[in-house]
């Protein structure tokens, strides 16, 4: 889903972390391994695979084309706009 960061007014892709409408960023990171499912958390991993990250199904990951951002969905409602 596009959004609008409502600060800086640049427009950003997101995903409410769920097994369903995966974007095609997320697919890709699933296939290349940077994305993993682990139950209710999804692990998200570095270059040699090792966990990184840990994130839970009630954050969106927020991704500007070249970087993902973790945002709780609290904060994401007040700073993000969907459009």
């Amino acid at each position: 889903m596009k959004v609008l960061h409502l600060r800086t007014k640049k427009a950003h892709d997101t995903w409410q972390i769920t097994d369903e409408n995966q974007p095609d960023w997320v697919k890709k990171a699933f296939a290349d391994g940077g994305f993993k499912q682990n139950g209710q958390r999804l692990q998200i991993a570095n270059t040699y695979g090792l966990t990184k990250i840990s994130v839970s199904k009630d954050e969106v990951i927020v991704f500007n084309g070249k970087y993902a951002k973790i945002v709780p969905k609290a904060k994401f409602e007040r700073e993000y706009k969907v459009l």
